[in-house]
Formats: structure tokens, C-alpha cells, sequence
């Protein structure tokens, strides 16, 4: 079910990424995100994707490089934190809450149980 994110869960998950197994289910998950994203009624699209990784854009900026890598979903920014404008900050922070309202759909149509809750972090970003 889709729940509201605190601004500290929202740090844990652009520091430490998103906790979820998609070892046997990758290239679908990254084709049913691909849909997701280009089919919303905004300027958002994947510019590129692979079995573990897709590239999400803002009209012609690419901005973010989601990556599956050791059990979680990773948002990797396509350029420094400190050369980024306010509008980049802003179209990343969308593209981040994107892809957790897209998680969630997919543990609920999936059947996935939520490990989240259990993760192991390291230490967020300062902001």
C-alpha cells in the first residue's frame, strides 16, 4: 500500500537506496518502470534502460541513474550534488518519488513482501 514518506525515510532512501529482491524479476521490473514513467502525464521519461539500470529524464536533462545492485534499488544523480541547480533538485526529488510510488505498486501487484522495514543503513547525505 501506497503510505506517505517523512522527510528522514526519504533521506534513508536517496542515501542508501531502495531495499527489494529483484534477483529473478529485473528485466520486467525495469521494462514495467520504463511504462510506468513514460506514460505519466509529465515531462519524465527513460531515456535508457537495461536489465539493471534506467536513466530518467527531465524533457532533454538526464538526471538520474537507477541501478539494482546488492538488493536495492540505487539513484545515482548524473552530475554533482553541488553543480546542480534548484530545478535539477527539484526534478530529481520527483524522479525519487516516482520510483518509490512505482515500488510500491509493484511489491502490491507482485505479491513482494516489504522488506524496508528491516533494512541496514549507513550513514544519509548531509542535506
Amino acid at each position: 500500500m501506497i503510505e506517505s514518506i517523512s522527510p528522514h525515510e526519504f533521506v534513508e532512501v536517496t542515501s542508501n537506496g531502495i531495499k527489494i529482491n529483484l534477483d529473478n524479476n529485473m528485466v520486467n521490473y525495469f521494462n514495467d518502470l520504463k511504462k510506468f514513467v513514460n506514460n505519466a502525464q509529465n515531462d519524465y521519461w527513460i531515456t535508457e534502460h537495461g536489465t539493471n539500470f534506467a536513466i530518467i529524464a527531465d524533457g532533454t536533462i538526464d538526471h538520474v541513474n537507477l541501478v539494482y545492485k546488492h538488493g536495492r534499488l540505487i539513484f545515482e544523480t548524473m552530475y554533482e550534488h553541488a553543480t546542480a541547480t534548484e530545478e535539477s533538485k527539484k526534478a530529481i526529488g520527483f524522479i525519487i518519488v516516482g520510483v518509490i510510488v512505482h515500488v510500491d505498486m509493484w511489491k502490491e501487484e507482485n505479491g513482494i513482501i516489504d522488506e524496508s522495514e528491516t533494512s541496514t543503513s549507513s550513514e544519509p547525505w548531509p542535506l
